[in-house]
């Protein structure tokens, strides 16, 4: 499906909005992690957030949670303290949890340490000490 066609069904309409990747300043960030976030932006962001608003769709303000997929839980849940000090009204932040399963052998421990993260108490302590919440 096209933007015109995305256009002329969901623009204005309320709940949908194009996700921008233009990345939100983050200098607590190692200085590879911030050039990543700038590479991903760089691929497209600033004028897929023109057509969007030239075709009456709404975008988030920031986008956060560009990372290496290493380190396991203690680097993550670091990351994610640095996302969301920095985090602003409507900014989305990119994360791929995925729950452990014995049985699913091809799951990448990193997604698991996403998980774990996020659906733990760090998480909730890092939102509530930044006055954020989530919605989905």
């Amino acid at each position: 499906m096209n933007f015109f066609e995305l256009s002329r069904r969901y623009a204005g309409k309320s709940g949908f909005w194009v996700r921008s990747t233009v990345a939100r300043l983050q200098p607590s960030l190692h200085r590879r992690l911030r050039f990543k976030a700038r590479v991903i932006q760089f691929l497209g962001a600033r004028a897929l957030v023109q057509l969007a608003e030239k075709n009456g769709f709404s975008t988030n303000p920031g986008f956060l949670g560009v990372y290496d997929f290493q380190g396991g839980g203690k680097v993550y849940a670091s990351h994610v303290a640095a996302w969301l000090q920095v985090a602003q009204a409507g900014d989305v932040m990119m994360c791929h949890p995925e729950r452990y399963h014995p049985d699913d052998r091809d799951i990448d421990p990193q997604r698991n340490a996403e998980f774990d993260i996020l659906a733990g108490d760090v998480f909730n302590r890092y939102l509530n000490r930044y006055g954020l919440c989530v919605q989905v």
